[in-house]
This record gives C-alpha cells, structure tokens and sequence, in this order.
C-alpha cells in the first residue's frame, strides 16, 4: 500500500482519471484541490484507491467569549399582485 496527497495523485492521473479512480465527480475533486483539503490517496494491493481527510478534532471553531448575534428585523416588500375585473378577465392596471 502506498499513500500520496491528493495534489501529486491528481497531477499524476489528470482530474478527471484521478477522479473517476475516487469515485467522484471531477468538479468536486477540483474544488478540494483548490480550497487546500489535506486529503491522502491510498493505492491497496488489489490496485483499487481509497481516500482520507485530515482534519482537527473538534472541527467547529467554539465562540464562547463572542456575544450572541442581535436579532434584526426583517422587512420585505412584496409587490401587490394584478387584480382582474370578473366580467372580462383583463387587468385594472
């Protein structure tokens, strides 16, 4: 078994092998290539690939000495819709 990161494994393949290889699409492996995933290929012996992230444990920053967030108001305008006259059918605009 061999392991690489997933950069030399798709400059090696191409994207589009290197993600069919993963089982993935190749816009997806493109987008962890470009946001800097730490993502680690493992060649087994039977010649199939397999991959791995490496991430911080928790993951999720904790923001305890932050304030909670305020609540503000939300205001949306809605346009009135076209009303219509029973007798024709056509609009009073």
């Amino acid at each position: 078994m061999s392991r690489t990161t997933l950069h030399e494994f798709a400059r090696q393949y191409g994207q589009t092998k290197a993600a069919a290889l993963l089982g993935m699409t190749q816009s997806s492996l493109n987008k962890a290539l470009r946001v800097g995933r730490d993502i680690y290929v493992t060649k087994h012996i039977d010649g199939t690939y397999s991959a791995e992230e490496i991430r911080p444990f928790p993951c999720q920053v904790q923001s305890k000495n932050l304030p909670p967030s305020p609540i503000l108001p939300l205001r949306i305008r809605i346009p009135p819709w076209p009303t219509t006259t029973r007798r024709t059918g056509m609009s009073t605009r």
